[in-house]
């Protein structure tokens, strides 16, 4: 399977060939990753499920505090880990090199940003709070501080996903890959638009596709909520299968979606990388 990934493109050509990508490699690319995406999808929807409203739930973690605590952070940990897999199965789907490589990579990615994110979010909640002491505008601090969350995720966006490829493409080690993030910046605007787009058109998509699971989290909250007032549940007995395993199947849709997110910003990546050669070229001749 060839792919042109290193080619000059604009972000709309990078849109196209991603979705290009996507439907003509379809059935080879569920077969590859159907596993990790399905995996992904189910401990996912045990996560999304054991912060629903949950009437044994609740009080089985009151009684047993620190087993919960465990089998939360096994859980979350898990739903990591396995995030991780399913990234790097469509990476080794795409351009060829090992699983290992990228599992080690996307790894050693996403320690980076969880680092990341607490160091902005943590500023962010003292910047907010120290502006809204300022101003007087202590009833906006919440509001201040996801503004300027939203904010810092617009900025570096673009440069860490040119980080992520970059690095993933095994064109560098994780010190220089951190060091062209600069470069990142000087095309802000293409993978900007790419990541904009994507991410609108595959969740205007996912949103239709989900109102039966919303439906059903909403069942399970109102009937569980009127279960701690002490109301009968409501809901027949197959109600946590049907609730799981729809999840499950939305989850594995939102991921397999995801892929074209993921394809769009590849070829931008390998647009901004074929840019900066022909300017290379052109300053040595």
């Amino acid at each position: 399977m060839e792919i042109d990934i290193f080619k000059n493109r604009s972000f709309s050509s990078c849109m196209h060939e991603a979705f290009k990508f996507i439907t003509t490699n379809f059935q080879d690319l569920i077969k590859k990753t159907w596993f990790p995406i399905l995996l992904c999808s189910f401990l996912t929807s045990f996560l999304i499920y054991s912060q629903l409203p949950n009437k044994q739930l609740t009080e089985w973690s009151t009684a047993h505090i620190m087993p919960t605590i465990y089998i939360g952070l096994l859980l979350i940990i898990s739903v990591i880990t396995s995030f991780i897999y399913y990234i790097a199965s469509f990476l080794k789907f795409f351009d060829g090199f090992s699983l290992k490589s990228h599992f080690k990579k996307v790894t050693a990615f996403t320690i980076f940003a969880i680092l990341v994110a607490i160091v902005a979010i943590v500023a962010c909640m003292y910047g907010g709070i120290a502006i809204a002491a300022k101003m007087n505008l202590r009833h906006l601090q919440f509001t201040l501080i996801i503004s300027l969350v939203a904010l810092i995720v617009m900025i570096i966006s673009a440069p860490i996903s040119y980080f992520f490829f970059k690095y993933n493409n095994n064109k560098c080690n994780f010190i220089q890959a951190i060091k062209s993030i600069k470069l990142g910046f000087k095309h802000w605007g293409i993978t900007t638009a790419t990541l904009f787009l994507s991410s609108l058109i595959t969740g205007i998509i996912i949103s239709i596709i989900a109102i039966p699971v919303w439906i059903l989290f909403i069942t399970q909250a109102v009937s569980q909520l009127g279960a701690l007032d002490g109301d009968p549940l409501g809901t027949p007995v197959y109600f946590t299968v049907l609730l799981i395993g729809t999840n499950t199947i939305i989850n594995a849709i939102t991921f397999f979606a995801i892929y074209w997110l993921l394809a769009a910003l590849y070829f931008t990546f390998g647009s901004i990388e074929a840019q900066e050669l022909e300017k290379s070229t052109h300053l040595i001749k």
